[in-house]
């Protein structure tokens, strides 16, 4: 693992959890972080489909609905037969990180188009 945010992540987090606080909130996966990690997977979303910034934030609400809307119906599904091309690209990596905060945190799901772009118009 060669990435030192991730690293820092990780270590911090572990720390907190030796401290005696439940791993998911120690991680920040749980609560306000996860739905700040979410958020935070749709905009990386939105900058990756949007490289040159060209697109108005509608319409890179619209791309990363589909975007989504794909990620979830043919890769999320074959998670378990097909684990290493759920992230095998950054737009695969900030989409699996965006279905794992809302199905395993408990985070309110974000589908449709408006909502997306009242998170990325921020």
């Amino acid at each position: 693992m060669d990435d030192p945010e991730l690293q820092e992540w990780l270590r911090g987090g572990l720390e907190a959890w030796r401290a005696g606080e439940d791993l998911d909130r120690a991680l920040g996966l749980s609560g306000p972080q996860a739905t700040k990690a979410r958020d935070a997977a749709i905009r990386r979303c939105a900058d990756l489909l949007d490289r040159h910034g060209a697109l108005s934030t509608w319409a890179k609400a619209g791309h990363v609905e589909a975007a989504m809307k794909h990620y979830e119906s043919i890769v999320w599904p074959r998670r378990h037969s097909l684990p290493k091309r759920l992230a095998d690209t950054p737009l695969k990596a900030a989409l699996h990180e965006w279905m794992t905060m809302e199905t395993a945190n408990g985070v309110r799901p974000i589908r449709v188009q408006r909502a997306l772009y009242e998170i990325l118009r921020f």
